[in-house]
């Protein structure tokens, strides 16, 4: 391997070690979390991902509160701050009202991969 592959790996692996440490994994701490921050006024939230095989076909929708969601999500992402591999996963526990797969979105460079790969 060469030295630039090492070093990208090295920071790779650092990002991964990161993200580890300042995950919440709790489930009863994420629903105290969520309890606090949520808005008993808020517009019903929607947004649904789904997949037709036959036309290899994704259908993703929501309403406004969901849609919104999404932008703020992608928002985050553009900053140039940024880091390759900062992401949202996006399922039927996190985000998604309904769903036949799951979604991450995921920012990379130019020339990288994320913590999230699909082997094609």
């Amino acid at each position: 391997m060469n030295l630039r592959k090492e070093q990208n790996m090295s920071e790779l692996d650092e990002f991964r070690r990161r993200n580890r440490e300042n995950a919440i994994t709790d489930p009863e701490e994420i629903l105290r979390i969520i309890r606090k921050t949520a808005d008993p006024n808020a517009a019903p939230y929607r947004l649904e991902l789904f997949y037709d095989p036959n036309t290899k076909t994704i259908l993703l929708q929501g309403n406004q509160a969901g849609l919104e969601s999404l932008r703020d999500a992608i928002a985050v992402l553009t900053e140039p701050e940024t880091a390759s591999g900062s992401h949202w996963h996006y399922d039927s526990g996190s985000g998604l009202t309904k769903n036949d797969v799951d979604l991450i979105i995921q920012r990379v460079g130019d020339n990288d991969t994320g913590t999230h790969t699909i082997d094609k």
